[in-house]
């Protein structure tokens, strides 16, 4: 059976982060969309209804460039001329610290999905596309192969 929520997956944090030179994330509308209650946490039997769950918010976010592969980190450090010369000098990337802060809000949001064995498996991963990458790969051959069973 699957497990019930007895509490809200949320995200609290409003900020606004840009994560593209021209695309600018509101993270209020985020948290408030991460917020709803999720009726299932991933167990070892739920996996497509789970999955439909999540993705939905995901997706509603238009975030899913994050769980797929296409949203990759820019460089961390860019170079930038001196304001009192014209010397080229290396900072921080603001586009990156922006991307990574969004993936690591989506990411942590994602843990709050999982049940704590599930958890387990995946707190190695890195980004919310390693995550959604290790859950797919153990869990959705295990669902193909249920629902042909059960044909």
């Amino acid at each position: 059976m699957a497990e019930t929520r007895s509490n809200n997956s949320s995200l609290t944090e409003s900020h606004n982060i840009s994560y593209s030179s021209t695309k600018t994330m509101d993270f209020s509308s985020l948290a408030k969309t991460l917020s709803l209650n999720l009726t299932l946490k991933l167990d070892h039997t739920n996996y497509i209804f789970w999955k439909t769950q999540v993705l939905t918010a995901i997706e509603a976010l238009d975030l899913e460039s994050f769980i797929n592969g296409e949203k990759t980190l820019p460089p961390k450090f860019i170079n930038t001329l001196s304001d009192s010369c014209d010397i080229s000098v290396q900072q921080e990337n603001p586009d990156f610290l922006n991307l990574k802060k969004s993936d690591k809000l989506l990411m942590s949001w994602n843990f709050s999905t999982l049940t704590q064995s599930i958890l387990g498996q995946v707190t190695s991963c890195k980004s919310s596309c390693k995550v959604w990458s290790k859950i797919e790969r153990t869990y959705a051959q295990r669902s193909i192969a249920r629902i042909m069973q059960l044909k």
